[in-house]
């Protein structure tokens, strides 16, 4: 294929837009024949003079108190893939040659490993690479995402030197978040290793568990597998069974609590399995695996650079990262010989706890050794608390019962005719008489002054009475 010739125009002419097509789908359109220099398609004369005065620009006169119109930009890309690139760039507050200057240099303080995230999402695509090579207009009034990439579209190998950047820049935080994760399940593996507590927990269940299976094929076991400690508490108490052993799990813990109540809690002597329960043990592998494969990639990169002729002279990728591979390869390499003598021990582990580690995942073992320690003290508050139900359903009804008049050894006879005496009697040694009807503070509230004050006279003559009575008696 040939482009048809064209006169070039005398003067500065408006433009025609349009989306240029790549050449590599022109093939497939009928552009194909167009272009065909053997084809026999002829076209019209045309009168270019003609043509440039009609459709030059205008001639303006510079005039400081005009008002200029904003030209509208123009686009080589789709309308919507503008728009994100140039939301893209407005994040990144650097004209476009910084940008290109701190993607050549490995400017770390100019883009953070979120722009350089940002950029990689929207690298140029070999079409759009392209059509900006290809267009040969005023670039000034293109959009943001054709002047952006007009300045860097002749970066080499642009995505795979962004993707090296940034695990480059990601590299300390990776390795900060990869040690902490190791050192726990490190920690695990010999907590569980030396957890004498669990072994006797373990040792119980078993020494139960072949006791209860004593006439089926499931008794005399040497062991079993942990998965087991979780349906301790399917097995179910006969009815009217003694407190504490509603389930299988309840009489352990009462059980336990009972000989050796520190094994409710064997999980003391494992300190860091809650947090191993939370680790992915192959996605912490991936990502000590992803280390090597980032190193790798960069020693492909520096190598494919040199083999480039056309790199821009500015251009310092190979002189950095092979400086930094230098210095981080040892590191490294040491990260993955522990991640892969952690990986072996937690398979020996699982072995040791007879778990198959070809079916086993690490955290979900850690995270199964949890659930059983919640249920196991669960079930031993449970005990307690119908524990204190019972004996508080055992004790006296009658405890908050008023005293009788006659407890205590107290009695005080009612006043009766002829009886004045014994009232009196009653009345001097602080005894209260006993009475059935309302209470005395009642009877007084509805009392004048005047009836007080009879009854007060009338009890002090009834003494006076009896004072004579006596002193009669004793002469």
């Amino acid at each position: 294929m040939a482009l048809p010739q064209a006169i070039k125009p005398t003067r500065p002419m408006k433009q025609l837009f349009w989306n240029k097509l790549p050449m590599g789908t022109i093939t497939q359109t009928v552009w194909k024949d167009i272009c065909d220099p053997t084809s026999d398609l002829g076209a019209i004369e045309l009168d270019y003079t003609e043509i440039d005065e009609i459709f030059c620009k205008n001639q303006t006169v510079s005039d400081v108190n005009a008002t200029v119109e904003k030209k509208k930009a123009v686009s080589l890309f789709s309308h919507t893939r503008a728009n994100n690139i140039a939301i893209m760039l407005s994040r990144i507050k650097l004209s476009y040659p910084e940008i290109r200057m701190a993607l050549l240099e490995i400017l770390d303080e100019k883009l953070s490993i979120e722009n350089l995230k940002a950029i990689k999402q929207y690298v140029p695509t070999s079409d759009e690479i392209e059509l900006i090579k290809d267009y040969d207009g005023d670039f000034e009034g293109l959009g943001p995402a054709e002047k952006f990439y007009r300045q860097i579209v002749d970066i080499p190998r642009l995505s795979e030197r962004l993707s090296t950047m940034m695990f480059r820049r990601r590299l300390e935080i990776d390795v900060a978040e990869l040690k902490p994760e190791m050192d726990v399940l490190r920690l695990t593996i010999e907590e569980l290793q030396n957890s004498r507590r669990l072994k006797s927990l373990l040792k119980t269940v078993l020494l139960i568990g072949n006791h209860m299976n004593a006439a089926s094929f499931r008794g005399n076991a040497y062991g079993f597998q942990l998965d087991a400690l979780l349906k301790i508490r399917d097995t179910k108490g006969t009815d009217g069974a003694k407190p504490g052993s509603g389930t299988l799990l309840h009489y352990l813990a009462k059980a336990i609590n009972a000989k050796d109540p520190s094994l409710l809690k064997f999980l003391e002597e494992a300190p860091h399995i809650e947090a191993a329960a939370r680790i992915s043990v192959q996605t912490l592998m991936n990502s000590v695996n992803s280390l090597v494969a980032g190193m790798n990639q960069i020693r492909e990169e520096t190598r494919v650079l040199r083999t480039i002729k056309t790199v821009p002279p500015n251009d310092l990728y190979i002189d950095v990262m092979e400086k930094f591979v230098d210095t981080n390869e040892e590191g490294i390499q040491k990260i993955v010989e522990v991640g892969e003598g952690l990986e072996q021990d937690l398979r020996k582990l699982l072995t040791f706890y007879g778990e198959d580690p070809n079916n086993t995942k690490p955290e979900g073992f850690f995270g199964m050794l949890v659930s059983f320690s919640t249920m196991l003290q669960k079930s031993q508050i449970e005990n307690e608390a119908l524990l204190k139900k019972l004996n508080k359903s055992q004790q006296p009804t009658n405890l908050n019962r008023r005293p009788s008049a006659t407890q205590g050894g107290l009695s005080v006879p009612p006043v009766r005719d002829g009886h004045l005496d014994d009232a009196i009697r009653g009345l001097r040694s602080g005894l209260r008489r006993n009475r059935r009807d309302r209470p005395m503070s009642h009877l007084y509230s509805e009392l004048s002054m005047d009836a007080l004050q009879a009854i007060n006279a009338s009890v002090a003559k009834a003494g006076a009475l009896a004072h004579s009575r006596q002193s009669s008696r004793l002469q």
